[in-house]
């Protein structure tokens, strides 16, 4: 029988412990594509919770915007990577009732409050464990097993997307706003 070496089984023990980081970042499936009901048949996403600076949030005042709820965290790189697009259709969509709520499952608050602060990042945004829906957090909730994770809702509050990112998400958006 053969000895493990040393090295190989750092090697190992460093490749168990990257894999499944690498794997929470993968991209989600759409729903319908899952046949995950959307639309009316989902119902609506409701819930409430605590803005990193403290401020109550109640998704009741969204009604009557489009809105993106972005499940991400700083160390996720796509999360990260996407931010450009998302503000490029908050810049775009914003003042006619586009508004983006991130909700943070970083294990602090302070480390989503600075890099949104440092990146000058204008949207809302919650840790996770500062949002209950039915005893669960909103990442528990709604299934969310990988990030970057984003669920788009109508101005009724219904769910339009569940992999609302990249050009899937400005053209969701035309077609909420444009209607095209």
């Amino acid at each position: 029988m053969r000895n493990i070496k040393a090295p190989s089984l750092v090697s190992l023990m460093l490749l168990l412990a990257v894999v499944p980081v690498m794997m929470s970042c993968d991209p989600p499936r759409d729903g319908k594509a899952d046949g995950e009901a959307v639309g009316e048949e989902a119902g609506r996403l409701y819930f409430t919770a605590k803005l990193l600076d403290g401020a109550p949030l109640d998704m009741h005042t969204m009604e009557g915007k489009v809105v993106l709820v972005d499940f991400w965290a700083t160390w996720c790189g796509p999360c990260v990577a996407e931010m450009p697009n998302m503000m490029k259709m908050y810049r775009k969509y914003h003042e006619r009732g586009f508004e983006i709520v991130g909700i943070s499952l970083d294990d602090d608050r302070e480390t989503p409050a600075a890099f949104l602060k440092e990146k000058k990042i204008p949207w809302l945004c919650v840790h996770d464990e500062d949002t209950e829906m039915n005893g669960k957090t909103m990442a528990e909730y709604c299934n969310v097993r990988g990030i970057p994770h984003m669920i788009l809702l109508d101005r009724q509050g219904n769910i339009l997307s569940t992999n609302a990112r990249g050009k899937r998400l400005e053209t969701l958006l035309k077609v909420q706003f444009d209607g095209k």
